[in-house]
């Protein structure tokens, strides 16, 4: 029994590779050799780096866009204010 659950464990693993429909992002979205996501049809913000570990944008998503403006402007805006 023990051996079907961890044949059936590595079988549900190999399936789960990063950047597939298996974890929630489509071929399709991946621009530049895999480095962007922009996939208008998915309603992810964030999906699973094609390559490696970590979390990227869809940046077909108005809520990503937001996000990048926010952690461009803050830490630009602290070191305007924190000179004074």
């Amino acid at each position: 029994m023990s051996m079907r659950k961890s044949t059936a464990y590595r079988l549900a693993a190999g399936l789960a590779i990063a950047g597939t429909a298996a974890l929630g992002t489509h071929a399709s979205g991946w621009r530049f050799s895999g480095m962007i996501y922009y996939a208008p049809h998915d309603p992810a913000v964030f999906v699973p780096k094609r390559h490696g570990l970590g979390q990227t944008v869809n940046f077909a998503r108005p809520a990503a866009w937001i996000c990048l403006a926010a952690v461009v402007a803050i830490p630009l805006l602290l070191s305007l204010f924190m000179k004074r």
